[in-house]
């Protein structure tokens, strides 16, 4: 299965004291053993550096080591989705449609 994951699963499955660690971990685990394929776009990356390197997590995660993270348990095992901004645009007026 195609799986897309964004920051709130990144976050999650970086932290075992969040609330949703179990499901999210699953997650990341079913995708680096390729029982999925798992995509994050570029924003999402960037921003769960953003939040994880800002967390009040104890210890203190120092932005070395929210890049271990990321360079370890995520990036080796996604596809990276970037967007134009058109792209952008496009999604949200396919989103304000629908609503």
């Amino acid at each position: 299965m195609r799986v897309f994951c964004d920051t709130n699963v990144l976050v999650a499955a970086a932290l075992e004291a969040h609330f949703h660690h179990r499901p999210a971990h699953a997650v990341l685990e079913r995708i680096s053993r390729r029982d999925d394929i798992g995509f994050i776009s570029a924003h999402s990356l960037a921003e769960t550096f953003s939040v994880l390197s800002r967390m009040p997590t104890v210890p203190k995660l120092t932005a070395q080591d929210v890049l271990t993270i990321l360079e370890k348990n995520i990036i080796p095992h996604f596809t990276l989705v970037t967007l134009a901004a058109a792209d952008y645009l496009n999604a949200v007026r396919t989103i304000s449609a629908k609503v």
